[in-house]
């Protein structure tokens, strides 16, 4: 009766961690490629530009809860470093998820704290909304958005 090596063992708990990788890259690329991607600008008024930002220092729950079960999977806001009053949104959904489902006149908004924080967000903006930006180019590490072949400066 032999006992199995040292070597024995770390190969196979090598090769088990290799797999379990293996595994959780591919269901995470799964999720991923599903999503729908979508980015907005606004301007914030700038006399209510600190606010704006303190509001979302401390997000309610009741919006942020909203936006999971509406199928919001991630939601980053952006602000320019010097000061600027134009914000940039990146949201990923579920790939059914009709902004509508979001929007004014959404179950969404029907919540008393949810439609409160939007009207209150929305009284911010200069023109009252996000505006919906057109997508341009994406890369991943194993693919990119590329439709036509490379133009070396001959556009």
């Amino acid at each position: 009766n032999k006992m199995p090596s040292i070597f024995t063992f770390s190969t196979g708990l090598l090769a088990g961690f290799a797999l379990a990788s293996g595994l959780s890259w591919a269901l995470n690329r799964k999720r991923t490629q599903n999503r729908k991607r979508l980015m907005f600008n606004t301007k914030v008024k700038k006399d209510k530009l600190e606010s704006y930002l303190k509001y979302h220092r401390a997000v309610w729950p009741e919006v942020e809860d909203g936006l999971r079960k509406f199928g919001v999977t991630l939601l980053t806001i952006h602000a320019p470093k010097d000061g600027g009053n134009v914000l940039q949104m990146y949201i990923e959904t579920d790939p059914n998820v009709d902004l509508k489902d979001l929007g004014p006149g959404s179950e969404y908004r029907s919540k008393a704290k949810v439609g409160e924080w939007e009207n209150l967000m929305d009284s911010f903006f200069e023109r009252g909304s996000w505006d919906l930006m057109d997508h341009v180019y994406t890369l991943t590490p194993h693919s990119s958005s590329n439709s036509e072949n490379p133009n070396y400066g001959t556009a």
